[in-house]
């Protein structure tokens, strides 16, 4: 099987890579007992299944920093108001900050932070010890 591998095509090397990581990080999650973070433990198995990322730790700060920019331009613009005109606004405002300040990769996950906080948790509390279960 190890010497077929670099005779399955890049999707399929890919999907076997994120299928072993998945795997493996549900099992570990299980084992210690720390089922209530496996979510976290899974996005961050697919992050780092990565082949063509040579710095992969450069990624995940853009990939977090971008997160945290939306995260705070929700919690700031939350506080003049709550309609779909403000979400607009705050989107507006993470993609040009994210891009002014050079975290790109962070892009996707700024806008994804910023609608999250908004809309699923209306921004008025963001408390990291319910999240993470702490």
């Amino acid at each position: 099987m190890a010497f077929a591998l670099p005779a399955l095509s890049p999707l399929w090397r890919n999907s076997l890579r994120i299928w072993l990581a998945s795997t493996l990080s549900i099992g570990i999650m299980l084992w210690a007992g720390r089922s209530n973070v496996l979510w976290l433990a899974l996005v961050m198995a697919v992050m780092f299944v990565n082949e063509n990322d040579l710095t992969p730790a450069r990624s995940i700060g853009q990939i977090v920093g971008g997160a945290l920019i939306g995260i705070l331009t929700a919690m700031v613009l939350h506080e003049i108001s709550t309609s779909w005109v403000v979400l607009g606004l705050a989107l507006l405002t993470t993609g040009v900050l994210v891009r002014s300040l050079g975290l790109l990769k962070g892009l996707s996950m700024g806008y994804t932070g910023c609608w999250a906080l908004e809309l699923m948790h209306r921004g008025n509390q963001f408390n990291w010890a319910l999240i993470f279960n702490m």
